[in-house]
């Protein structure tokens, strides 16, 4: 990805292309030094004639969509997954096959009168009727029987038997007999005998059906991301069709990588910054991780887990990538810091490290430019130093470390009380 600026026609790469401005008299990009230098920080209106291309509206629609495709994803795999199934053709006991998906339909067959129930759970809704962990039972279909277990159970259907210690709810249970309908895994025990874990159970072929919730949910998560896209991609468009009219025969200008520092000043190491190719590297890691992230998502559901069962992993994997991406991201992209600074007759010099961090800020201050230097506390978590410049510029100095700072104010100072009594001087004499 690359953009190129209107007014210096420096061309931007990566994640800097995304941080030019988009200036809404001129009605093109343009860098954020030639925003405060050539557009006059917005033609006398300020941040009223500015738009950012990256912190936008679009920014905020990909974060949403980034947290509610996960969810809508999920939900539209539960529903999908149970429409297929109460739709899969019954499959013959004696047909089963190890490793199989299959629906049954047989009776109960057990020694015991109740095969599978539950018990009441007091929530903070109210009480509600919680089917077991576990369970089992045989299940014959008059070709053959199979053993069936509730291991694994996913969703079941209402009994058709009032549960005896349902005292609070509705609760039912099954019981030797019964007609069922089972969807599930097959698997097998050490001797070879197929074991059939139980999904779905329930005593109607159609139940339980796909709730339609579950499409009011989908819808709400989804429709509105589709019309705001669309909005997205006009909106893009046209402000690149606008732009690639106001650069459109001009070369642009690259960024050259090779500079170095000059060696005649004592330069002093400030906070380390990371380098134009580290960004790279860490931007590979951080889409190997979502991709790796994105693929044990579908691993999980092709595995016909429900959604619930994998969501807090889902929660825990795209939470932890969150913890990690953010604070990453603010390094990476978060404001360039100098690798060093240094002192001389004219001045102050801050060295970037960054060939497009030292393309779009200053790397000279002149002591006669310098009005103030102060600490401003304009609330609880606006504290900070800074330097006010004669012209009424300023720079937030916290991009310097607490040693360069205390020598910064010290040097100018310094020099400031100088000047003082060398003017002083003049006058006496």
């Amino acid at each position: 990805m690359a953009q190129v600026c209107a007014r210096c026609h420096t061309e931007f790469r990566g994640a800097y292309a995304f941080g030019l401005y988009w200036c809404t008299v001129d009605r093109f990009f343009v860098c954020r030094r030639c925003w405060e230098e050539r557009c006059g920080e917005g033609h006398g209106s300020g941040a009223k004639n500015l738009s950012f291309r990256g912190i936008s509206a679009l920014g905020f629609l990909v974060m949403v969509t980034v947290v509610a495709a996960p969810w809508a994803g999920m939900v539209a795999y539960d529903y999908s997954t149970l429409k297929e199934w109460n739709a899969a053709p019954i499959v013959p006991v004696g047909e089963l096959r190890l490793g199989q998906i299959a629906k049954v339909a047989g009776v109960i067959v057990s020694n015991s009168s109740i095969v599978f129930g539950g018990r009441e759970v007091d929530t903070d809704g109210g009480w509600v009727w919680s089917w077991d962990a576990t369970g089992s039972f045989a299940v014959t279909d008059g070709a053959g029987t199979v053993f069936a277990t509730m291991e694994r159970w996913w969703e079941v259907g209402p009994g058709l038997h009032p549960a005896p210690n349902a005292v609070r709810t509705s609760g039912t249970v099954y019981m030797s007999g019964d007609r069922v309908y089972m969807i599930g895994n097959v698997a097998s025990r050490a001797d070879g005998t197929l074991v059939f874990f139980v999904r779905i159970l329930s005593p109607s072929p159609a139940d339980p059906a796909p709730p339609p919730i579950l499409l009011a949910f989908i819808a709400l998560l989804v429709g509105p991301l589709i019309p705001l896209w669309l909005w997205a991609g006009v909106w893009w468009h046209g402000r690149a069709v606008l732009h690639r009219r106001a650069v459109n025969g001009i070369p642009p200008v690259r960024i050259l990588e090779g500079a170095y520092r000059d060696p005649s000043l004592s330069w002093r190491p400030n906070r380390k910054s990371i380098s134009v190719r580290q960004r790279r590297y860490v931007t590979i890691v951080l889409v190997a991780i979502f991709a790796a992230l994105v693929y044990l998502t579908t691993f999980l559901l092709n595995l016909h887990e429900r959604s619930d069962e994998v969501a807090p992993i889902l929660v825990i994997s795209f939470g932890g990538l969150m913890l990690v991406v953010l604070p990453v991201l603010w390094v990476l992209y978060g404001g360039g810091l100098p690798a060093a600074v240094a002192f001389s007759e004219r001045g102050f010099h801050l060295w970037y490290d960054n060939p497009y961090e030292r393309q779009l800020n200053d790397d000279f201050i002149p002591w006669a430019q310098i009005a103030k230097i102060e600490f401003r506390d304009a609330g609880r978590y606006e504290k900070y130093w800074y330097l006010e410049r004669t012209t009424g510029e300023g720079e937030d100095l916290d991009k310097l470390s607490a040693e360069n700072l205390r020598a910064l104010t010290a040097e100018w100072k310094r020099r400031t009380e100088h000047d003082l009594q060398g003017g002083q001087a003049a006058v006496d004499a």
